[in-house]
């Protein structure tokens, strides 16, 4: 690893105390606990499904891109506040884009 940081910053004295940490590879998540984060934080629901998984293979590319080395996926369901959905500006768009695709 020292070919990645230049001798003058690797004789650093933070440099060479930072280097003689032990690295511990992190474990496996427990989905049971890591569902209960979720829950915890406010999500209504969560789902976990593989990268490999055949039906999510059209998210492959831009996850590969965005996140290499992604090998799961969450999904957070939050309820929606219904006033928000029913709102006069959001009713207004939803004629308005009907409208023009009725054109």
């Amino acid at each position: 690893m020292t070919d990645r940081i230049p001798a003058r910053l690797a004789d650093h004295p933070t440099v060479r105390k930072v280097r003689s940490r032990t690295v511990r590879r992190p474990g496996v998540i427990d989905a049971d606990w890591l569902r209960e984060v979720c829950l915890n934080a406010g999500a209504d629901d969560v789902a976990f499904a593989s990268v490999d998984n055949p039906e999510l293979a059209s998210e492959r590319e831009h996850v590969d891109a965005a996140l290499p080395g992604t090998r799961s996926y969450i999904s957070l369901v939050v309820k929606m506040n219904r006033d928000n959905v029913r709102s006069t500006a959001r009713s207004v768009a939803i004629r308005s884009s009907t409208v023009a695709a009725r054109s």
